[in-house]
C-alpha cells in the first residue's frame, strides 16, 4: 500500500523511523528497480512495471481524478 503526500504527513508519530520511503517512477530521469536493480520498465497510467521482476511502482506524475457520473 502507497501513501499519498498528506497521509504521509499525518503519521501520529514524530519519530523519524515510523516513516516509509516511497519509490516514484519519474519520467525525465534514470529509475532503477527497486528490487532488483534493473532500470526496464512497462509504462501505464498510474504505475511503472519492472520489466525484468515484474515489481510495480507509482508514477510520480500521475493524477488521480474523480470521474463524475452522469444518470
Amino acid at each position: 500500500m502507497y501513501m499519498n503526500d498528506i497521509d504521509f504527513m499525518k503519521i501520529d508519530t514524530e519519530s523519524p523511523l515510523h516513516r516509509v520511503a516511497i519509490p516514484l517512477y519519474y519520467a525525465d530521469s534514470v529509475n532503477h528497480c527497486p528490487s532488483c536493480g534493473h532500470s526496464h520498465w512497462h509504462i501505464g497510467r498510474s504505475s511503472a512495471e519492472c520489466a525484468i521482476c515484474h515489481d510495480a511502482i507509482p508514477l510520480a506524475q500521475s493524477r488521480y481524478f474523480a470521474t463524475p457520473i452522469l444518470n
